[in-house]
């Protein structure tokens, strides 16, 4: 998968096994469609600087992303 115009700094494959979620230091994070390898959304300077990790709570299906900004951004997942 093409999902990235920089490094790929981490990446989380979704409870259901259908979805990977991946952060790059390009500032996005992708979602990608593992079965029909493709993206399926990107979200574009989802931080001002290089995202640097992400953590998913299965539960909530809340996303966390850490950057290089000093920042964290909550993303809903649902």
């Amino acid at each position: 998968l093409a999902a990235h115009d920089n490094w790929v700094r981490s990446v989380i494959l979704l409870p259901s096994g259908k979805h990977i979620l991946s952060c790059s230091d390009d500032k996005t994070i992708s979602v990608c469609d593992v079965k029909g390898e493709r993206v399926l959304k990107t979200i574009k300077d989802a931080h001002k600087h290089f995202i640097t990790s992400m953590a998913l709570s299965p539960l909530t299906m809340t996303l966390v992303t850490a950057s290089v900004d000093k920042s964290l951004h909550v993303w809903s997942c649902s």
